[in-house]
């Protein structure tokens, strides 16, 4: 199954959009850029709520930036996209991969093209080059490359539109609000840390995410439970 490639770039980002145009050329692959929000500019805008929120502008553009290509690929007449960040590097089996991605025999919302963490999870499926597909058990971060289905998209909508974090912790609590999340392990797609982030000037949240004892014991409670129905609807024939 052949998708659109979407790549999120500031039109003032001109040399990340020539490094990324670059990098599709090399592994034979095609993509829409699609001009990123700028948080900076915006913030008059927003609801109040979102305006007393401890994001940073960054985190806000970021994230709406996510929002609107759902938006795109839910009223698409594709079956999902790809979606990267401008500053990332592409492994040479990238497009192949993300064919075989399109056709896995499982029922996923969305599955991250790589990790900022070495994360264990679940494995269930093996694909070519020694790569797996797994229902993650910890947090991967990071928003810089994933594959959503256009059923995905709608759920992510419904679920996420209004930023409340940062998109890639709201990503990491996929079990929380259910959603078929899954990571691809050795991942195609590698954040590039040579290229200053468009987020670094204007911070990171500091988002409390420790919780005492009796909470913690039930918060993992409740994760393992709902892992588990994830993983029944992910696996569960079509």
């Amino acid at each position: 199954m052949d998708l659109p490639i979407y790549v999120i770039n500031l039109p003032a980002s001109t040399e990340r959009r020539r490094a990324m145009e670059e990098q599709l050329r090399r592994v034979g692959a095609t993509a829409q850029f699609f001009p990123a929000i700028d948080g900076r500019q915006i913030r008059t805008g927003l609801s109040p709520e979102l305006c007393a929120s401890d994001l940073t502008d960054g985190e806000i553009g970021c994230y709406l930036s996510h929002v609107a290509l759902w938006e795109k690929v839910a009223t698409s007449l594709a079956k999902g996209a790809v979606i990267l960040e401008d500053d990332v590097t592409l492994t040479d089996d990238f497009l192949a991969v993300c064919q075989e991605l399109g056709s896995v025999p499982l029922r996923y919302d969305l599955v991250r093209l790589g990790s900022l963490r070495h994360t264990k999870g679940r494995k269930l499926l093996d694909l070519a080059n020694g790569r797996s597909i797994l229902l993650p058990a910890e947090a991967s971060d990071g928003t810089y490359g994933y594959l959503v289905t256009r059923a995905g998209a709608e759920r992510l909508l419904k679920l996420l539109a209004e930023p409340r974090a940062p998109i890639d912790r709201e990503l990491n609590l996929y079990w929380e609000h259910r959603l078929n999340v899954l990571l691809l392990a050795p991942g195609i797609v590698e954040h590039d840390t040579t290229m200053p982030s468009t987020i670094a000037p204007t911070g990171r949240a500091a988002i409390r995410t420790s919780l005492p004892l009796i909470p913690r014991v039930i918060r993992s409670i409740r994760k393992r439970f709902r892992m588990h129905l994830i993983l029944r609807s992910v696996t569960r024939e079509s």
